[in-house]
């Protein structure tokens, strides 16, 4: 046999040279000692992407690998957002006013109670003491509150003055106390409850609660007590009185209602 290995070479070297001369141009048929099976199929890429895959080794009539599997692309999640809904800005409440009256205004009238002050200044009288009650120092007056020792009225003589309130519930029937240095007054006054029928605007039914002059004496004694404006009243301010013949507004308490008064005391 292996004298023979020379021989069978070249005829088989002759066989392929013979067949390859004779086939086409556009014939040719590629041949092989043993075909080749074609190569494993490609694995699939991941996600999307698919790899090119070409057949092993080219085998005679080898088929090429499988392509890969389309990888499908993750479905993207469908948020839904939500519509975030305004808060509901809060409404404004419209502020109320004080109670007071309608119409016209009087240049002195009492919208709110005020309470009187605790303290008080010493007492100063230089007189002797002469007659019923009569005082020269503070010390001497301590029979009711915040006592001091005063020239008083027209007397000439010092006397003891002592508050007798600090606030409107300290009056009785509704009565208004009158602090020390209101309405106008000066000097070293006490706290006194006045008569009245009304303690501020809000108690007169939409008009205005107002200080009176005594009707009587007018100034000479001073301010009397608080009252409530009417319809019947002919006055509501002093300055009303220039064309009714002069004099001051006053409440009148036989009448119920304010009118101009020209009357007063001397003494």
């Amino acid at each position: 046999m292996p004298t023979n290995r020379p021989q069978i070479l070249s005829f088989l070297f002759g066989f392929v040279l013979a067949a390859t001369a004779g086939a086409g141009c556009g014939d040719v048929t590629a041949l092989s000692i043993d075909s080749g099976s074609g190569g494993n199929s490609g694995d699939a890429g991941p996600g999307d992407v698919s790899p090119d895959t070409s057949g092993g080794g080219s085998g005679g009539n080898g088929s090429g690998g499988a392509g890969g599997d389309n990888g499908s692309g993750g479905v993207g999640g469908s948020g839904v957002g939500g519509n975030g809904t305004g808060g509901v800005g809060g409404s404004g409440g419209n502020g109320a006013g004080g109670a007071g009256g309608s119409g016209p205004v009087p240049a002195r009238h009492r919208p709110t109670a005020v309470a009187c002050a605790m303290d008080r200044p010493a007492g100063v009288c230089t007189l002797p003491a002469t007659g019923m009650g009569a005082c020269t120092a503070d010390s001497e007056c301590a029979t009711g509150q915040n006592g001091r020792c005063l020239l008083q009225g027209r007397v000439a003589a010092c006397s003891c003055s002592y508050d007798t309130c600090f606030a409107d519930t300290d009056c009785a029937a509704g009565g208004v106390c009158s602090c020390r240095g209101s309405l106008g007054l000066t000097g070293n006054t006490a706290n006194v409850c006045l008569k009245s029928n009304c303690r501020v605007d809000a108690d007169c039914g939409g008009r205005y609660c107002s200080p009176t002059l005594d009707f009587g004496c007018g100034a000479f004694i001073g301010v009397v007590g608080y009252y409530c404006h009417t319809a019947k009243d002919t006055c509501l301010d002093d300055t009303d009185c220039a064309s009714q013949g002069g004099g001051d507004c006053r409440y009148n308490p036989t009448t119920a209602a304010w009118t101009c008064v020209k009357s007063t005391c001397a003494g």
